[in-house]
């Protein structure tokens, strides 16, 4: 396959453990071909098709592995003709914030008439690691700390851009945060929601990407990474934007985030950052009134 197909593969391979972990049966069928080859892990059989995936996979699915992903990394690890295959690790958060599971995960896809499908998929079984240790804060919309049991809700997004491959996923995932993906510095891909981004700072041709569970090199610039953000994030100058949502406090020359991070403003965009922020502010204010109605 070409570039831009594996890293379609890619996109939605994150795209599909998402709605997993969502328990969206109908984002992961659509992802498949009709005879597609599937590895239960409860009867430890190979089992083949739609109808068998609807009915025994997602059957035994338990609402304790309901969650959300708050990291992942994703990776072509063989390319052959019309073949690929996509090979994902990632991290998992239980709904009430109580525990993490890590997860494997593995996807032939198939490129045909133009579209990607998934030909066989394995799935690991979800393993619990201990609880949210104190170096996996998780904060709420407003920069705090989340309380135990306060979800981190997402907020409000504009039209996705992303190529037309993934315009099914992204609308089955508008009920949950939006993810997206960056590759690194190193190999592979890196997933993660947008609403735990915290800020994004340019390293020479590289960006580094600072979430809430952690930070990321990125193998693409800081106008890239831009490209993939949304209207809640700031540019403070050309070196670093933020996102609103995890400002602690502002003046008129610097900005402090959540994580003690500080970010000087220049004196020849204050004005411009300053207008941006009011704006944010307002907003805001607006969706709080239109909550308490």
């Amino acid at each position: 396959m070409k570039r831009d197909q594996l890293e379609t593969a890619v996109e939605l391979s994150c795209a599909a453990a998402a709605a997993i972990w969502h328990q969206d049966v109908s984002a992961l069928l659509e992802l498949c071909r009709e005879d597609v080859l599937w590895f239960d892990v409860g009867s430890n059989e190979l089992k083949r098709g739609k109808k068998a995936l609807a009915q025994g996979f997602f059957a035994s699915l338990s609402p304790q592995y309901a969650g959300r992903l708050v990291e992942g990394r994703f990776e072509v690890a063989a390319n052959n003709g019309s073949l690929c295959t996509v090979v994902g690790s990632y991290r998992t958060v239980a709904g009430d914030f109580s525990r993490l599971y890590q997860q494997r995960s593995s996807a032939d896809w198939e490129l045909e008439d133009g579209r990607l499908s998934v030909r066989f998929f394995h799935l690991s079984m979800p393993t619990a690691l201990s609880g949210l240790s104190s170096e996996v804060q998780v904060f709420n919309t407003y920069g705090a700390i989340a309380s135990e049991g306060e979800r981190t809700d997402a907020l409000p997004v504009g039209p996705a851009t992303e190529s037309h491959e993934l315009h099914w996923a992204l609308d089955a995932l508008d009920c949950y945060p939006r993810y997206v993906c960056f590759p690194l510095a190193g190999k592979g891909t890196v997933m993660v929601p947008i609403d735990e981004i915290m800020w994004a700072g340019a390293r020479g041709k590289h960006s580094y990407i600072c979430t809430i569970v952690g930070g990321y090199e990125v193998n693409i610039g800081l106008s890239k990474v831009c490209e993939k953000l949304d209207d809640r994030f700031v540019t403070v100058h050309r070196s670093y934007v933020v996102n609103y949502a995890y400002i602690l406090c502002a003046s008129r020359d610097e900005i402090v985030m959540a994580d003690a991070k500080t970010i000087a403003i220049p004196r020849k965009r204050m004005d411009e950052v300053a207008a941006a922020l009011d704006l944010l502010r307002a907003r805001e204010a607006e969706e709080r009134a239109d909550d308490q109605r």
